[in-house]
This record gives structure tokens, C-alpha cells and sequence, in this order.
């Protein structure tokens, strides 16, 4: 197998940023014309080392509508011209506006106790972590700096935030900090001579001992790695495939990782990337599923179908079902370098991917969905005192 990386292009901007991280730095590569097909076709071809997901999905109509279990789900929405926080019960009722700027505010996250809110937003000028209270009250900024700092997760303690964080659209590391914002850590420490390496994406393991993180370090297009929280014992779980036949090239990696509750499994997104060589500017069709495995990289099983397009899962507090955001199959072109689905909605199902349920409906993209606990006066986090601290140097800003 002959693989090739291409150079990152010009035109990168902190925007693009954003899209990269969830997407890929391109590659070509060789291999039997037979596993090659059109970029048109909607069938994708099958790679070496790859999982095959189902090509049909289950109904969307559920026989029971779902319950409001009395937790509830965070997310972006567009519906309303911006990108904003919203705020909904868990069945999908009540559906309510958190945040009104006009910058854009995403990728929100729940605190373990439900009263906090994590989010990036870029009304400062670059994209920044903040914080606010459930009602989308108190904002307040916790980074600083030229670098584009962005998906924050709240630790299992509720002690620290992990987040992305970025000086250019050419590398970028996992940081942690405490949730004030003090204390900022860099975990990772990419070789920032080299260009096009990522860690980002990351997620705590219940237990706050381990941190799994979307990488393209050694080359790859996107895999998932696992560290412990002070950034030390770096391990590779997945591996990308790509694969070119005569005009025909096609590209599998992973991201958006997320722990089960019980931590014996990580769910994540396969991507899948079709392109011809003679397309300018180049167009991808771009499929993406959800799928498991266990803890330590083993017995991967697909939890969602191709014809879904899915992605970003997360976990309920109860650990028995996934939030998710599906939408319909596309092309994604090279200019600009944008997510590919512009109408995207958000589902629950099963965690053994089974009664998928939708709970937004509208003309906009609703997106990175999260789930809150159920709260009330027994609610307590997790005594997580003995779990590792940090040992890296701190920084005042990032």
C-alpha cells in the first residue's frame, strides 16, 4: 500500500479549523482497481481493516414516544438564524433558547451536577471556552489568547475542563484546566514543527483516569487514541485505511469518541470519503456511521447505518441509550471545507443501537447534542479525589 499526504491548503482559516478537526487532512493512495467506485454512486466500497456498516436503518417512527426521564439535552441550533445553545427535555419537549449573540455559540457541554454549561463561542473575536449556568445565565469567559480553544468536557468530578486548543489550523493539542479557568495544561504537546497533527475531541473516562481524543499523529487521517488525564501512556486504538484504484480514491478514519457510563466501551464515528481525481474543485461524497468497541480497541460492531449519516454520540446519565445527530448522506466540496450535512437533526436510541427516536424537527441544523443529569436534592458527583492530577507545567492563558 503507497500513501501520500497532501499539503494543508492555503486557504485555512480559524473556521476551517473547526471543520478539520471533526473531518481530515487529504491523502492518495493506491490499490486494486476492483475496490474502487464512482464518487457518485452511493454504494461504498468495502476497505481493508474496515468494519461494514449496515447499508438499511431501522424505522425512525418510534411505537412508544419517548420519556422524559427528567434529564435533559444541550445542543446548537441554527434555527433562529445563529448559531446558538439551546436547551430541551430529554423526549424532546420544551425545546428553549439559551444563549442570543451574534457570534457563534457551540459544542456545549453539561457540568456532572446539571447546573453548568460549557461552550465555545467566538464572540470575543477567536473562539473561546465559556461557562454559564443551566439558564444560560452568568456567562463567563475562561481562555484567552490568540489560540482558538474550543469542545470543552466537564470532568467526571466536575473538578477540571479538558478542551482543544489551537494556534493554527495546522496542529493542535488536548488542554486541561481547572473550572475556573485557572491552571491551563497542555497534555498532549504535538510537535509543533510538524504540521497537520491534531489531538482533539476529548472525553473523560467515567471513572476521570483516562482521556480518549481524536488524533492524526504517525501520519494518520484520524484515530482514536486513549491517555491517562495527566497526558502520560498515549495509546492507539483504531487505525485509518486509504485506498486509491485508477480515478478512484476512497479514505476511512474515526472521530468523535465518547465513554460508555460503565467505561467498558468507547462509541465513535466511522468516516468514509469518496472522491474522483478529475473533480475541481474536488467533491467528496462523505458517509459517516456510529460504531463501538470495547475499552482497549476490540470487538468494534456498528450501532448505526450508512444511509443515517451519523455522528457525535453521547451517552445518557444511565448509561442505556445515545444521543446522536443524523442527516442526509451528501457531498462535502473542497471549497470551502465545511461540514457536509446542512440539515441535521437530533435522535436518541438504544445502546445496542436499537428504538432510534427523533427529537428535533426543523429546516435548520440542530447539532452536538449533550446530556444532563437528572437533578435533584440526593444529586451528588462522584468522589474522584484519588484519580490523577496533571503533572505538566501550567500556563496563565491560552
Amino acid at each position: 500500500m503507497i500513501i501520500s499526504k497532501a499539503l494543508a491548503p492555503a486557504w485555512c482559516t480559524q473556521a476551517a479549523l473547526m471543520a478539520m478537526c471533526v473531518s481530515i487532512s487529504l491523502l492518495t493512495v493506491v490499490v486494486p482497481e476492483a475496490a474502487a467506485q464512482s464518487a457518485e454512486s452511493p454504494s461504498t466500497p468495502s476497505a481493508p481493516g474496515s468494519t461494514s456498516a449496515p447499508e438499511s436503518a431501522d424505522s425512525e417512527t418510534p411505537r412508544e414516544a419517548p420519556q422524559d426521564s427528567g434529564g435533559k439535552i444541550v445542543f446548537t441550533s441554527l434555527r433562529d438564524g445563529n448559531a446558538e445553545i439551546y436547551v430541551m427535555n430529554d423526549d424532546g419537549s420544551d425545546q428553549t433558547r439559551l444563549t442570543r449573540d451574534a457570534a457563534i455559540d457551540a459544542r456545549p457541554a453539561f457540568s456532572p451536577d446539571g447546573r453548568k454549561i460549557a461552550f465555545m463561542s467566538d464572540r470575543d473575536g477567536n473562539y473561546q471556552i465559556y461557562v454559564m449556568n443551566v439558564d444560560g445565565s452568568e456567562v463567563s469567559r475562561l481562555t484567552s489568547g490568540p489560540a482558538a480553544n474550543h469542545h470543552p468536557e466537564f470532568s467526571p468530578d466536575g473538578r477540571k475542563i479538558t478542551f482543544t486548543g489551537a494556534s493554527d489550523c495546522d496542529r493542535a493539542d488536548i488542554w486541561v484546566m481547572n473550572i475556573d479557568g485557572s491552571a491551563q495544561i497542555n497534555l498532549t504537546h504535538n510537535e509543533w514543527s510538524v504540521p497537520g497533527v491534531y489531538s482533539c475531541l476529548p472525553t473523560w473516562s467515567p471513572d476521570g483516569r483516562k482521556i480518549a481524543f481524536y488524533s492524526t499523529e504517525d501520519g494518520s487521517q484520524g484515530v482514536i487514541c486513549v491517555m491517562d488525564a495527566d497526558g502520560r501512556n498515549r495509546t492507539m486504538l483504531t487505525h485509518d485505511v486509504s485506498v486509491r484504484g485508477g480515478e478512484f480514491g476512497l479514505i476511512t478514519h474515526v472521530i468523535s469518541p465518547a465513554w460508555s457510563r460503565d467505561g467498558s466501551r468507547i462509541v465513535f464515528v466511522r468516516v468514509i470519503i469518496k472522491w474522483r481525481e478529475w473533480d475541481v474543485p474536488w467533491r467528496f461524497l462523505e458517509d459517516r456511521f456510529i460504531t463501538s468497541m470495547n475499552a482497549d480497541g476490540s470487538g468494534e460492531a456498528p450501532l448505526t447505518s450508512i444511509a443515517e449519516a451519523s455522528c457525535k454520540p453521547k451517552f445518557s446519565p444511565d448509561g442505556s441509550k445515545i444521543v446522536y445527530v443524523s442527516g442526509p448522506r451528501g457531498h462535502m466540496d473542497s471549497e470551502p471545507f465545511d461540514y457536509p450535512f446542512a440539515e441535521t437533526e437530533i435522535y436518541i436510541m438504544n445502546a445496542d443501537g436499537t428504538g432510534r427516536i427523533r427529537l428535533t424537527n426543523n429546516s435548520a441544523k440542530d447539532d452536538s447534542p449533550s446530556w444532563g443529569p437528572v437533578v435533584n436534592t440526593s444529586t451528588s458527583t462522584p468522589d474522584l479525589a484519588s484519580a490523577p492530577e496533571p503533572s505538566r507545567s501550567t500556563v496563565t492563558s491560552h
